[in-house]
């Protein structure tokens, strides 16, 4: 042994050197691109420069180290067989390793711009795995392709896989862009009160990838696929304790009303969803003589959000007093809540009455 290595140290230290001058290159051409690439971010003061340097610098002497290792292997004394498996493993390293930078980066820029631009977390993590999906099928394809592996029967499987995946989804695709088109403008959200030209109106408790779920006045759920949403004029009176939203529209078929304040009939509608039922015109007007002008203004006053507190120090009483007259207001209206009060008492347009000082006259 020690006779062999003495003949034959040449052949030895020959791809022994290639792979540190290769390591040694690979050291000075990333401390010589660092600086090239840190004087362009210097003048372009791009934000994303830091991770493209974070993300690639380790993997950058990797590379060179694969490549020593292959040259090394082909100036060695290996058989043939031995170098072409050989080749063949470094050459799929690197473009395993060439997909982990390309997730990895795109990863990270798109977690940096899609919020951004608002897009709704859903759909960037949408985006995230589709980028993952699409670069590991490459790159699986690439060192099959290295190995010798015929590719075009996986092609052909993939293609056949996909086209049966979209018509089996053909129902459901419809939905699903019209739920990233719902999420992206976020012009009808969870809790908004919203009603459509078909008649069916409520609370909106939940928008998923299929449908939407509103729950109606009478506590029953409806549940409306997001494309027929889309397809319908939608009233979205937003918070009912303020003004409704300005008007919006899709780039489709869906339109929606403006509206700055509920038109008579819906003041009607939402003013019996606030008194807990169908009451009519008389008897809220009744309802409402029955107060008194201090109630009647605490009602505005809580109709503008403000809590016991402020009431209190803005009508200088103490602040038990205001929680009686609450507390005397919600059993003479039979309401349950400070919720249903202040949005009986803005339909009621109390806020704005010529009866009793109001917070708006003072």
């Amino acid at each position: 042994m020690k006779e062999w290595l003495i003949d034959n140290w040449l052949k030895i230290a020959v791809p022994a050197l290639v792979v540190v001058a290769c390591y040694a290159v690979g050291l000075w051409l990333r401390r010589v691109a660092d600086n090239a690439f840190e004087r362009w971010t210097a003048r372009t003061r791009w934000e994303g420069s830091q991770l493209v340097v974070g993300t690639a610098r380790r993997p950058f002497l990797f590379w060179f180290l694969l490549l020593g290792i292959g040259i090394a292997i082909q100036v060695s004394i290996l058989p043939a067989g031995i170098k072409n498996i050989a080749e063949k493993t470094t050459g799929s390293l690197f473009i395993l390793s060439l997909g982990w930078v390309a997730i990895a980066l795109s990863e990270q820029l798109l977690g940096l711009y899609l919020p951004k631009i608002k897009v709704p977390q859903p759909t960037t993590a949408l985006a995230m795995n589709a980028v993952r999906i699409t670069v590991i099928v490459i790159s699986a394809l690439a060192v099959l392709d290295t190995w010798g592996v015929p590719t075009t029967p996986l092609l052909l499987l993939i293609a056949v896989a996909v086209l049966a995946a979209m018509l089996a989804l053909r129902n459901v695709a419809p939905d699903v862009f019209a739920w990233f088109q719902l999420e992206a403008s976020q012009q009808i959200k969870a809790g908004d009160y919203i009603k459509l030209e078909t008649g069916e109106e409520g609370y909106v408790i939940e928008i998923n990838w299929n449908n939407t779920r509103i729950k109606a006045l009478d506590n029953s759920i409806i549940i409306i696929p997001n494309n027929r949403l889309l397809q319908r004029t939608v009233t979205n009176y937003g918070d009912p304790l303020k003004k409704g939203r300005e008007a919006f529209r899709f780039n489709s078929r869906t339109q929606f009303t403006e509206l700055d304040k509920p038109k008579a009939d819906g003041l009607r509608e939402l003013a019996d969803v606030a008194a807990g039922g169908k009451a009519d015109r008389a008897k809220a007007s009744e309802t409402k003589s029955s107060l008194s002008a201090r109630e009647k203004e605490i009602a505005g006053l809580i109709a503008e959000g403000i809590g016991n507190r402020e009431i209190a120090q803005e009508l200088f009483i103490a602040e038990n007093t205001v929680k009686v007259h609450v507390k005397n207001i919600l059993k003479k209206l039979q309401l349950r809540n400070r919720q249903q009060l202040a949005a009986y008492t803005v339909l009621q347009n109390w806020a704005t009455a010529d009866e009793g000082k109001t917070h708006n006259e003072r």
